[in-house]
């Protein structure tokens, strides 16, 4: 038997028009933050920071002073600030939130490779250490619990397309593809089936046994080992000219494992039609806590914060953390069943969940990655991107190549035309 293991990642989310990247909630965050200025006549506080206007605040000012905190902080709200007749004043407690805020007012931000560089940035400072890593920890605490209101409200408040639905769907069950496989898992398939028929085949007498095979493929090659004195060679160029046939079956029962904290995933069928592991936990679950934070155990750096003594450092490793429930044992469970082949659907593949990862696609029992890639128009998509990604969760290059599904046999997560309709259907609706 061969699983199926689908990946989600927050591509997945946003393929259903759901507004859950880390841009998303920094967007919202501070739209809420200047509404309650615009009625509060330009003064806030919270145990983030607080900020207070001497006029009259007007619409956006807030933007202003998230992308140029450090330098206001420094210049014109601390050393000019009460000489002028307006003026500003803003106080930093958490500093990395300004600093996320920044980087995504610009261009894009992952929260959690951000956390890890400014790790990276203590183990060169002994100085800062100590004090650096537990504000970082205390801001970085802050930062989950906003993340984890909003993600509840868009959650509650989302209504999906039946088109993406629809489409999607037939992805989870659909028939394996022998093509898609790795040579060596091929292999190992071959040789299951010889050493199933060998002794039919290297028989000189015609075999009854037609009735001990139920699948279709099984009935096939029951038929050709009947021959008789048909080698192993021979019988396995058999199956080679008619892999096309090899699977016939939908995949009963596929595992989902989802990065998300939301359950997009529900949409796809009830309990008894796939099992989901939440391995970041889930936001309407508190027995299955959020797991936010860094998992590269990979990394060069890795064995030296270990070897700092220092647990504060470790508060946010996703590994540390995978202690808290049995899904990662769970999923240990699924890759030792037997061969697998993974869907990814809307994950990057990128090195802050590189050591699950890597565990998932060089086991043993992994026969085939294939990328259901994000399409961003008519002509470009980012299959590559994703590979890349993919190729860091690898050491054996070698597997990487006869393992992941080259992008003529894959296809986008949501093809950009029925985007475009989807998005044509959502601005009807709002009229």
């Amino acid at each position: 038997m061969i699983n199926r293991i689908i990946l989600i990642g927050n591509g997945f989310d946003l393929a259903h028009e759901m507004p859950t990247s880390y841009n998303n909630f920094i967007d919202n965050f501070w739209s809420d933050i200047n509404q309650q200025l615009l009625k509060s006549n330009g003064k806030y506080i919270s145990d983030d920071f607080s900020i207070a206007y001497s006029h009259t605040y007007a619409d956006g000012y807030i933007y202003h002073a998230v992308k140029e905190s450090e330098t206001l902080l420094k210049d014109y709200y601390k050393n000019h600030a009460r000489s002028h007749a307006n003026y500003a004043n803003l106080n930093l407690d958490n500093d990395f939130l300004f600093q996320i805020s920044k980087k995504s007012f610009e261009n894009w931000v992952d929260i959690e490779n951000e956390y890890y560089e400014i790790i990276l940035s203590l183990l060169a400072d002994k100085n800062a250490r100590s004090g650096g890593i537990e504000q970082l920890n205390k801001d970085l605490l802050s930062i989950k619990n906003h993340l984890h209101s909003y993600l509840d409200k868009i959650q509650e408040n989302f209504n999906h397309s039946e088109k993406i639905v629809k489409h999607i769907k037939r992805f989870f069950n659909e028939p394996f593809k022998m093509k898609d496989f790795s040579e060596e898992a091929k292999k190992k398939i071959f040789d299951e089936k010889w050493e199933k028929f060998k002794h039919i085949s290297l028989s000189e007498e015609y075999s009854t046994e037609s009735h001990m095979f139920t699948d279709p493929f099984d009935k096939f090659l029951f038929k050709n080992a009947n021959r008789g004195i048909l080698g192993e060679t021979a019988f396995k160029d058999i199956i080679r000219m008619n892999e096309d046939n090899f699977f016939n079956d939908e995949v009963g029962f596929p595992e989902v494992i989802t990065f998300n904290y939301t359950s997009t995933e529900n949409l796809y069928g009830e309990p008894e039609d796939f099992r989901t592991t939440h391995i970041h936990g889930e936001i309407t679950n508190d027995r299955n806590p959020l797991i936010f934070g860094y998992g590269d155990e990979l990394d060069d750096s890795y064995s030296m914060i270990e070897k700092l003594q220092n647990n504060a450092f470790l508060d946010n490793m996703k590994s540390i953390n995978y202690s808290k429930t049995n899904n990662y044992k769970h999923i240990l469970s699924v890759l030792e069943s037997g061969l697998f082949q993974v869907y990814v659907m809307g994950h990057s593949c990128g090195n802050s969940d590189r050591t699950l990862l890597n565990t998932i696609f060089e086991h043993d029992n992994c026969a085939s990655i294939k990328i259901f890639y994000y399409q961003d128009s008519e002509k470009s998509d980012k299959y590559l991107e994703t590979y890349k990604n993919i190729s860091r969760n690898f050491n054996n290059k070698a597997k990487l190549r006869d393992r992941v599904v080259n992008w003529q046999l894959s296809e986008p997560l949501v093809p950009y035309e029925l985007k475009l309709e989807v998005m044509e259907d959502m601005k009807k609706a709002s009229l």
